[in-house]
């Protein structure tokens, strides 16, 4: 039913509000909730290893939704530059629509212009969200976040 339906919430009543739940109750509810909505995973990165400062780098980005629905809002999918700092050295506003990225594979491809300052980078994607300009949709990988941002990978900016 929550498959077919594109459930994205289940609400207001919840285990945790029932002090008899069964174990089993509490389980099937758990995994009602992961089924739930949208989870993206990304699937496959490839990233450059080096870029020439102020030239476009070549990123392509393979990933899956495992939940049951997309995210219901265009909320911007960016890619950024942070510096060793974890400041955001330069960014690019992807073209494309996260309400598309229904159940299923997704895929970006982007050439994003690097930064004019040489320098080591981590190139990193977020979910912005509008009402606070921050990423902050996570991505369903055990990568590491700072400021929000997923990590992809290391770049050398020569």
């Amino acid at each position: 039913m929550a498959r077919r339906a594109h459930f994205t919430w289940v609400g207001p009543y919840g285990p945790a509000l029932q002090s008899n739940a069964s174990p089993q109750f509490v389980k099937r509810s758990d995994e009602l909730v992961r089924l739930i909505g949208y989870q993206y995973r990304l699937t496959e990165m490839r990233l450059p290893v080096k870029a020439r400062a102020g030239h476009p780098a070549k990123v392509i980005i393979r990933g899956v939704n495992e939940g049951v629905a997309p995210f219901y809002y265009r909320w911007p999918v960016k890619m950024a530059w942070l510096n060793a700092n974890g400041e955001v050295a330069a960014s690019t506003t992807l073209r494309d629509d996260l309400r598309k990225w229904l159940p299923g594979p997704f895929a970006l491809d982007a050439a994003l212009v690097a930064p004019v300052e040489k320098g080591t980078y981590r190139l990193a994607l977020g979910i912005e969200d509008p009402w606070t300009g921050e990423p902050s949709i996570r991505f369903a990988n055990d990568l590491p976040i700072t400021r929000g941002w997923t990590i992809l990978g290391q770049v050398e900016v020569e």
